[in-house]
């Protein structure tokens, strides 16, 4: 329990450098960030209403950011790699975007390394914004609301094995390993699905 004591008074002690991590953490990362914000939720480091203030903030933020630097990058670099890379790792995901903005912006947020390309793709398309941010608000309340109750509840279960730091950080890392390795199955498992429907869907269109 010593080294839990110390760790929180570090926390509680630099309380506004870690609101601002987290902060950054939803512009910059996102799941890692969240998961370690609901474990420090549970431990009692860090106050629920500013915490969740500022992880919708930096969500958010990071709507607006994305969304603005596509629509930058597309007047002024239109016909870049990074657009070519990014519109053909997009359309491969989500080929009906431009027709289907609302909900591929939504799962995208559910599939790993996909979601940032997808946000600035849809500010170089220019897509309605209304339809972008209602996708963005609904997905950011669902996977924010569970990735957090996942970090929170997942502490409250590793503190009740063990109260022995060494021991409940390893969980803490192997949990999170484990959380990404799932993130890539569900990501593959969506990849293997497109590829059915672009398939079945050409096959049709054949006859």
């Amino acid at each position: 329990m010593a080294n839990f004591d110390v760790l929180l008074d570090l926390v509680v002690s630099y309380q506004i450098i870690a609101y601002l991590v987290i902060f950054l953490g939803m512009i910059l990362e996102g799941e890692i960030i969240l998961i370690l914000t609901g474990i420090l939720l549970h431990l009692g480091a860090i106050n629920f209403l500013p915490t969740i203030i500022l992880v919708a903030s930096g969500l958010f933020s990071k709507s607006f950011i994305a969304y603005n630097l596509g629509i930058f990058l597309q007047r002024k670099y239109p016909n870049s790699k990074f657009f070519r890379y990014i519109h053909q790792k997009v359309i491969y995901f989500f080929p009906h975007v431009e027709a289907k903005p609302f909900w591929s912006i939504f799962v995208s947020k559910f599939l790993v390394g996909l979601n940032n390309f997808v946000l600035i793709f849809a500010g170089y398309l220019r897509l309605a914004f209304k339809t972008y941010l209602k996708a963005e608000i609904f997905s950011n309340i669902l996977w924010g609301s569970i990735v957090l109750s996942l970090g929170y509840f997942f502490s409250f279960a590793a503190f009740a094995i063990t109260k022995e730091f060494k021991k409940f950080a390893l969980i803490v890392v192997l949990f999170i390993i484990g959380f990404v390795i799932l993130e890539k199955v569900i990501t593959f498992i969506y990849e293997v699905f497109e590829r059915f429907i672009h398939s079945h869907n050409g096959d049709i269109s054949k006859e």
